[in-house]
């Protein structure tokens, strides 16, 4: 049976599928999304989180016990989201995970469609010469001053002051025509938003283009989004923030930095490419499955 789990019951009664990512989806699933176990008497064999964001449900994390794999846990939590959600449902699973083909099965015989696939792709504080060496070739900084000249701006969102945090919170409903929602990584603390590495480009008080990372831990960190406004696309603008937020990753001492990807998204394709061709990335594939 399908019930309500409480933060409380899964840390008493799920110790073993505890670690700072579950910690963290639990977090995040207790405001801004659901959370059940599939429980029999006082018997807990697993459990699922969710996060509402963007009109859809997401599969944060799932989990269940050794002792009851292969016994159709995880499918009837699946089942019990699918009939309970006011959402389409999304779950994502990367390419290389053990349970990967149990997932895929799963997602099959409940009729979700696979949907296009996530590229993650790695870097680390090792390549700082590699980074240096691709802004000297790229001519980024000579970039950087001449879009400054022409009156461009860029603050950390540390720095930004009300007016333009609420125009990158609320880019998504605005003439920006973002097709990203930043506003979950303002509304909620589990998103782990980092206004010390996130920056946005402005022009006369107006957001032009910006970048958003996270801090899920205290060496990682994860660019989110990079989005520019309607009428700044294909103007450059972008690398403003985005060079910014490159040296501040070097300089601050992180471990290492995430960045993921659809297959068809062409702009950071491109850029991965170019940039590529100098650093190495360490690269995953993540199966997105939608009902």
């Amino acid at each position: 049976m399908s019930l309500e789990l409480t933060v409380a019951e899964y840390l008493l009664c799920f110790p073993d599928a505890r670690s700072a990512f579950s910690d963290a989806c639990i977090r995040q699933a207790s405001e801004c999304g659901r959370m059940y176990c599939e429980r029999s008497e006082d018997v807990y064999k697993g459990f699922v989180c969710t996060a509402i964001e963007n009109a859809e449900e997401r599969i944060l994390y799932a989990y269940t016990k050794p002792e009851h794999r292969g016994k159709g846990v995880f499918t009837s939590l699946m089942a019990h989201v699918l009939q309970t959600s006011e959402h389409a449902v999304r779950v994502s699973i990367p390419e290389k995970h053990p349970c990967f083909e149990a997932v895929d099965a799963v997602c099959a015989r409940l009729g979700f469609r696979p949907t296009e696939n996530l590229h993650t792709y790695s870097f680390d504080s090792s390549q700082k010469a590699a980074w240096q060496r691709i802004k000297a070739a790229r001519r980024f900084d000579a970039g950087c001053a001449r879009l400054q000249r022409r009156g461009c701006g860029v603050v950390s969102f540390a720095e930004a002051d009300e007016a333009l945090l609420r125009q990158i919170r609320d880019s998504h409903s605005t003439a920006f025509c973002n097709p990203l929602d930043p506003s979950a990584f303002f509304r909620h603390p589990s998103k782990k938003l980092s206004m010390e590495l996130s920056f946005a480009a402005v022009k006369e008080g107006r957001l032009l283009a910006y970048t958003l990372y996270s801090q899920p831990s205290r060496d990682a960190v994860v660019l989110e989004q990079m989005a520019a406004s309607a009428d700044a696309r294909g103007s450059g603008v972008i690398l403003l923030p985005l060079v910014r937020s490159a040296d501040r990753f070097f300089e601050s001492g992180y471990s290492y930095c995430l960045f993921a990807i659809y297959e068809h998204n062409t702009a950071p394709n491109l850029i991965r490419a170019k940039l590529g061709k100098e650093m190495s990335f360490e690269g995953k594939v993540t199966h997105n499955y939608r009902k």
